[in-house]
């Protein structure tokens, strides 16, 4: 993959970064620095029947740059979360289709991008467009309750046979998991298998063992 010579973020010249061995052997979008502030912490989270992988927490960088991509439109930015793990994620889900959890039209229609299926598509595996969002609300400004029963907006288009195939159901955000959470009971009896793969996650999904490992208690 080809090295950008600036981050994505701060600008600086990525080799001007880091120890010597990771000037010359540097292959990312984002400088040393930058990349250690994003805070990448895998952690797999269990909702219901739902197994959900989470790449970073919500938190500081992380949380600053997917507004800067989400909300500014800044589409360059979607490369810096999987960069980096590019070939991990390829190996652990091969063979799997994307299903990206879908934005509503008009949310679409204000950022002139899919911003889910550009934050995955480096992963350079097939995308299934099978779920729709019929509100015409943001997620973000619908109150809990109504958060909680966004499975009456979202809906799997009719005649698709799935039975052979294997999903992985993407999103950026981990927040609630209501959302995740519906469309994953749209597919899992329709298909081989289903596993849910997101950007950044909220910590409440941390324990206290994890939240005092990482440094998040006082």
């Amino acid at each position: 993959m080809r090295t950008e010579c600036y981050c994505l973020n701060c600008m600086k010249s990525i080799r001007d970064e880091g120890c010597m061995g990771e000037m010359l052997l540097v292959d990312d979008v984002l400088c040393a620095k930058c990349r250690y502030e994003l805070k990448y912490y895998p952690h797999k989270i269990k909702i219901g029947k739902m197994k959900v992988f989470g790449m970073y927490r919500y938190c500081d960088l992380c949380r600053e740059l997917l507004i800067q991509y989400k909300e500014y439109k800044d589409e360059a930015l979607g490369v810096v979360f999987l960069y980096p793990h590019i070939d991990m994620l390829r190996r652990r889900y091969k063979d799997y289709y994307l299903v990206a959890i879908p934005s509503n039209f008009k949310s679409f229609l204000e950022r002139g991008f899919r911003h889910v299926e550009t934050l995955f598509s480096p992963l350079g595996l097939p995308f299934l467009d099978i779920l729709q969002n019929s509100s015409d609300r943001q997620q973000k400004n619908l109150p809990l309750a109504e958060r909680k029963n966004i499975f009456q907006y979202l809906h799997l288009q009719n005649n698709v046979d799935l039975t052979d195939k294997k999903l992985l159901l993407v999103d950026d955000i981990l927040t609630t998991g209501s959302t995740l959470n519906a469309a994953y009971s749209l597919l899992e009896n329709k298909c081989k298998k289903v596993e849910c793969l997101v950007v950044a996650y909220n910590e409440r999904y941390l324990s206290d063992f994890q939240k005092k490992l990482y440094g998040l208690t006082h």
